[in-house]
């Protein structure tokens, strides 16, 4: 923060100070766990009369993630609204609108956040969150009409969704573990049900960054077994052998990923799965 004020000093107007300014509100956030003056910081950018018009999207956008970050979803849902609402950043928009579709779902307000999705996966179709974001508002849509789920099962999984936009990692992996356990006894398993899908493969994840590998190896087993005509088992097969790789079990890596080239040829990263093969001792 000192060095990025002498840099001022000299380049008020330069576009690598202002992304700094905006990657250090990130780290203050995301490591240091400071949402708030995270916030702070993004709110004083703001004021700043030499901040380049092209950036102001991209502060707004952070600061609308902070506040939710920080928990303050209301503040975080007027910021996220503006930003949408501005026809001249289309692209800060329908991130922002990705995030308060997110909020929708963690919140209850599940039509409107399916309707928020799709459009959002319509408009910005190229957008890193495009895919995420027609998952989940086909999942959503699925589980409206869905005679043995529902609102309830969405109520259990929009806790996960909420914890997850406010920053709180344990708390949504116990969400998860809730979601995960709670919500079969209330689906009919033998229909496709990819939001119980989603969340095992989510929760497989989690464990996985958390060091929690056996357990993510499970759940991964799970989603393989349970979904094989889902949205995830591809996904599965690449995670499950990206850690047994890791954890040097190659023979079993390889079957994983072998399993994956012959059941889902199709899928999108079909060529890193051959790489990482030919790449095994």
């Amino acid at each position: 923060g000192e060095l990025l004020a002498q840099v001022r000093q000299v380049h008020p107007t330069s576009e690598y100070l202002y992304s700094s300014q905006i990657r250090l509100a990130v780290v203050t956030r995301d490591v240091l766990r400071e949402p708030r003056v995270a916030a702070g910081r993004l709110e004083r950018l703001l004021l700043d009369l030499d901040l380049p018009t092209s950036g102001v999207a991209l502060v707004r956008l952070t600061l609308g993630e902070c506040y939710l970050a920080a928990g303050d979803t209301a503040r975080g849902r007027v910021v996220l609204t503006h930003l949408g609402r501005d026809p001249d950043f289309r692209q800060a928009a329908g991130h922002a609108h990705y995030h308060l579709a997110r909020l929708d779902l963690a919140q209850g307000n599940y039509a409107t956040s399916r309707d928020r999705f799709a459009v959002v996966a319509m408009d910005n179709p190229g957008a890193p969150y495009a895919n995420d974001a027609l998952d989940l508002g086909l999942a959503i849509a699925e589980e409206m009409d869905n005679p043995s789920g529902g609102p309830t099962i969405l109520d259990l999984y929009a806790g996960s969704v909420y914890f997850d936009l406010t920053d709180q990692p344990e708390a949504r992996v116990m969400a998860l573990e809730d979601f995960t356990e709670q919500a079969p006894p209330f689906l009919d398993l033998e229909e496709p049900q990819h939001l119980l899908e989603r969340g095992r493969f989510e929760l497989a994840v989690l464990y996985h960054e958390t060091g929690r590998s056996a357990e993510a190896l499970a759940f991964l087993n799970l989603v393989v077994l349970e979904h094989p005509d889902g949205r995830y088992p591809a996904r599965a097969l690449e995670l499950q052998g990206r850690i047994l790789e890791g954890e040097g079990r190659h023979q079993e890596a390889k079957l994983a990923w072998e399993r994956l080239l012959a059941q889902y040829p199709a899928y999108l990263f079909i060529d890193d799965v051959r790489d990482e093969l030919r790449a095994l001792p």
